[in-house]
């Protein structure tokens, strides 16, 4: 049988990185990873690249308005629409700014979720099953719309 992972092991790892996640975070890395095995630690998440908030802080206020902020924490779309328009005309950047910090941590327990196996989005979050798209979401209202005889041939009106 696995043992789990160790809880010295755990705390330091977590002390080490006290910025790069929020207490409520925290708590649910321990709980996770504590359940884990200690080759899952040395393979899938000492080796992630995490962002650190301070680090993400600085960049946002300095290259923010060229979307160098957004690049390095994987949303691409972002980052272009602010390398565009310098920024939002600014309003981006200010938000980005004042926010760098919980995307950074959101970020950083992300990437950790996934490395353990979890479909999250990129600040940590459980994707939704269901309609997530706009063409489910069509599909699912046309299907309706049949069922209730709106589209026949011998329906004559609107609504």
């Amino acid at each position: 049988m696995v043992r789990a992972m160790d809880i010295d092991l755990l705390e330091s790892y977590l002390q080490g990185r006290r910025w790069y996640f929020n207490g409520q975070q925290k708590m649910k890395l321990r709980r996770l990873l504590g359940e884990q095995p200690d080759y899952v630690f040395f393979e899938d998440i000492e080796p992630l690249w995490l962002r650190n908030p301070w680090v993400m802080l600085a960049v946002s206020a300095v290259l923010g308005p060229l979307g160098i902020d957004r690049f390095l924490m994987g949303e691409y779309g972002i980052g272009l629409i602010k390398l565009v328009t310098l920024g939002g005309c600014g309003i981006l950047w200010i938000l980005d700014f004042l926010f760098s910090w919980v995307y950074a941590q959101g970020y950083n327990y992300s990437r950790v979720l996934r490395a353990l196996g979890h479909d999250v989005d990129s600040m940590g979050n459980p994707r939704r099953a269901g309609a997530d798209t706009l063409g489910q979401v069509a599909k699912g209202y046309l299907a309706y719309r049949v069922t209730k005889g709106i589209f026949s041939p011998l329906h004559k009106g609107g609504r």
